[in-house]
């Protein structure tokens, strides 16, 4: 992943000096939950919200078509809650991503465009904040009840692969607006074999984001 991130600063460094090449910075808001299949007990979702925040490089190939290759840092994640039959659960959850998207935008008109494109993702940390509290104890709501963080990463796929479309428009010279939603076309959890068998849950990321971008001259 560092060979990754590196190969591409480079990429970005040496080409800002190129005709029709211009580097910038953004950042924004994530709104994102999981979507949840293959459980006995499917619990109830929630989006949660973040950031992001990153550097790309804007390539004109032409006066309708463009590419944006992208490095992002994506705080993700969800909230969740859920319950058997001695116990009621909420996790808040957070998964931190260094994201690569490369989109290919068009330009329908002028300062509008139309974005789609593939992500990589490398996990950084995926952590949640769980309160369990017992349904045995009517009588007194605060015995039982207890909050504990865990980290879910030795369960969690280290690369994941997901899709982006979205739209941008020029509010001037420098600065873009982008709404962009991204969706994972692959599991976040890892399968995990049992001897009650294997392990059918399906985790996808679902991100909704909202940035501003600043153009460099």
């Amino acid at each position: 992943m560092k060979k990754i991130v590196i190969f591409l600063l480079f990429i970005f460094i040496n080409s800002n000096a190129q005709e029709n090449v211009r580097f910038g910075l953004k950042a924004g808001l994530n709104i994102s939950k999981l979507t949840i299949s293959g459980v006995d007990v499917t619990p109830e979702i929630k989006s949660k919200a973040g950031f992001h925040a990153g550097a790309f490089l804007s390539f004109k190939i032409s006066e309708k078509f463009g590419l944006q290759p992208e490095v992002l840092y994506s705080n993700q994640g969800y909230k969740a809650s859920f319950k058997d039959s001695f116990n009621q659960y909420k996790v808040e959850a957070n998964i931190n991503y260094i994201a690569i998207p490369i989109m290919v935008k068009f330009y329908p008109v002028k300062k509008f465009n139309i974005e789609v494109g593939p992500q990589i993702s490398f996990l950084l940390n995926h952590k949640g904040l769980v309160n369990t509290q017992s349904l045995s104890d009517y009588y007194d709501p605060a015995f039982g009840n207890s909050t504990a963080e865990l980290d879910y990463e030795d369960i969690t796929q280290s690369i994941e692969f997901g899709l982006n479309t979205g739209v941008s428009y020029q509010i001037n010279k420098n600065v873009i607006g982008t709404a962009r939603y991204n969706f994972g076309i692959s599991n976040v959890n890892k399968k995990l074999i049992s001897p009650y068998g294997e392990d059918k849950e399906n985790d996808r990321n679902s991100v909704f984001q909202f940035s501003l971008n600043y153009l460099f001259d």
